[in-house]
């Protein structure tokens, strides 16, 4: 891994975001020093150093093979939601991941818990909706989804004093899924938010999946292709902006 620049910026990277130990700390001591390093950390870093291990040993496969890896950029974000999956798989297993309204810790699920009960590791208070920095707003949006095949969309955009600048709701006649309800939410909510402010903004939905689609860089393949075309067709039109995935109690109003 030391001799791979590209994987050591990539451990780097995972080691700041994660609080893994730094590189130059790790001693190649026997063959076993990766359990080594395992025994080493706390528990609640295996999961990361796991990840990390196979992402370099990846970039370490394109480099001998004259290939092009991905940027570490890009890496890292993948990294990152693949983590936050596994953990939500893992502290809900009965949740519902394509919607991905679920609180996640940062602390490991015990083996050792009662069947159906909440771990106490992985409770946190409620998180409540915060303002954005000055000078910009925040577009709150939500989706939600009938098994007769319609759904709603919600959405609100405040300013930086939590002034609301326009909320609106609509009726969904035709939706095939809860994750179609969030995208048209969210597309609904970018046209209104351009249309309504010249300010930049940040969007916020508690749906984990429509916030993935909307930031990864690849063309999206799923049933919802062309709304996510038609969102970062609007993105594009030069308007500063961030989208985040945040839990269902930071966005109780448009839910």
């Amino acid at each position: 891994m030391c001799r791979c620049p590209l994987a050591r910026m990539l451990w780097e990277e995972m080691a700041a975001a994660f609080s893994m130990p730094c590189l130059d700390s790790i001693t190649n001591s026997s063959t076993e020093w990766a359990l080594l390093l395992l025994n080493d950390c706390p528990e609640e870093q295996w999961l990361p150093v796991l990840m990390t291990f196979l992402a370099n040993w990846y970039v370490w496969n394109e480099v001998v093979h004259h290939k092009s890896a991905p940027t570490i950029e890009a890496f890292c974000r993948f990294l990152c939601i693949d983590i936050d999956s596994l953990r939500c798989i893992e502290q809900h297993p009965h949740g519902d991941i394509m919607k991905g309204k679920m609180v996640l810790s940062l602390e490991p699920c015990r083996s050792h818990t009662k069947a159906g009960a909440m771990p106490a590791s992985c409770s946190r208070p409620p998180e409540r909706w915060t303002k954005p920095p000055v000078g910009w707003n925040k577009l709150n949006i939500d989706g939600a989804w009938r098994e007769d095949g319609t759904g709603g969309a919600g959405m609100i955009l405040r300013d930086c004093d939590g002034t609301i600048i326009y909320s609106s709701r609509r009726f969904l006649r035709s939706c095939i899924s809860p994750l179609e309800a969030e995208v048209v939410a969210c597309m609904e909510g970018i046209a209104l938010t351009l249309d309504w402010s010249t300010s930049p903004f940040i969007l916020e939905t508690d749906s984990l999946v429509a916030a993935n689609m909307i930031n990864e860089p690849d063309q999206n393949r799923s049933r919802v292709v062309a709304l996510i075309c038609e969102i970062k067709r609007l993105l594009l039109l030069g308007r500063e902006h961030v989208v985040l995935h945040v839990s269902r109690s930071r966005n109780k109003v448009s839910h």
